[in-house]
């Protein structure tokens, strides 16, 4: 009678023949959702507004109000050294550029559910800040 020798590891508990796996599958995971969510920001209604405190009637400012909201909501994926699409918002200039060539209001004003809406992955912009941009564009997108 011939006697059957089994290799150890059928005997050792799966973690102990394999310590790293767990670690890959937790990092792929962690990876896979990470990509999954996109560039986007979080929009923050300034205190006391609640989003009643828009004046529509108020002269719109690039440096007060266009250049922070492109900074909060559109130049983390458009500006810097290879902005998304080519499409860099960082100055007046090509602000100022894309705004009257009607590309800024159209993107930000599509349905969210088409490939094109602006700011991808976000929130939409709300109404307050679509008419300051409106406004601002219908003026002239001026460097003031």
């Amino acid at each position: 009678m011939a006697t059957m020798v089994l290799p150890r590891s059928l005997f050792e508990p799966q973690a102990q023949r394999h310590p790293l796996k767990s670690l890959a599958l937790a990092l792929a995971c962690a990876w896979f959702t990470l990509g999954e969510t996109g560039c986007h920001y979080d929009v923050l209604q300034p205190e006391g507004e609640g989003g009643t405190g828009c004046d529509s009637t108020a002269t719109v400012s690039y440096a007060q109000d266009i250049a922070p909201l492109l900074d909060l909501r559109c130049n983390g994926c458009h500006s810097g050294g290879a902005p998304s699409a080519g499409l860099d918002l960082a100055t007046h200039e090509t602000v100022a550029l894309y705004a009257t060539a009607g590309i800024l209001d159209q993107r930000v004003s599509l349905p969210e559910s088409d490939p094109m809406f602006m700011p991808k992955n976000g929130a939409p912009l709300d109404e307050c800040d679509l008419g300051k941009l409106q406004r601002w564009t219908d003026n002239g997108a001026p460097n003031n």
